[in-house]
């Protein structure tokens, strides 16, 4: 799981292009950012799969026809952060990761590899096979 998604950020910083800019618009205000500063903390997880991806390939709608495929992805992102920083705020110790682990033992893996999959190909047209 944890593969997973460093496997798709490490593609996503692969495909953008040294000489590419992405145009970042935050708090009304417009940036221009650089290959480097969009493989910063300056640009989220969601901002590449989404706005970055969709600047890159020329398709404003990109987000909004992939919603549901960006939305998997977003939900093994959001676990795997979860699983990576285990909080430990539980009253006992059998308490303390149980919601973290539970949520992984619940989740679709299958379905989240075919999202992945899906995604990158529709990014990088047969990409994987």
């Amino acid at each position: 799981m944890i593969s997973l998604i460093t496997s798709l950020e490490a593609f996503l910083n692969q495909i953008i292009k040294n000489n590419f800019n992405y145009k970042q618009i935050k708090r009304g205000k417009s940036l221009i950012l650089n290959k480097k500063k969009i493989e910063s903390s300056q640009v989220s997880f969601k901002e590449k799969l989404t706005g970055v991806i969709a600047q890159l390939l020329n398709q404003p709608d990109f987000s909004i026809k992939n919603a549901e495929i960006i939305e998997s992805i977003m939900e093994l992102y959001h676990l795997r952060r979860e699983i990576i920083h285990l909080k430990t705020n539980a009253l006992d110790e059998m308490g303390l990761y149980f919601k973290s682990i539970g949520r992984l033992l619940d989740i679709d893996l299958g379905k989240l590899i075919v999202s992945i999959k899906e995604y990158i190909n529709i990014v990088e047209p047969n990409f994987i096979e």
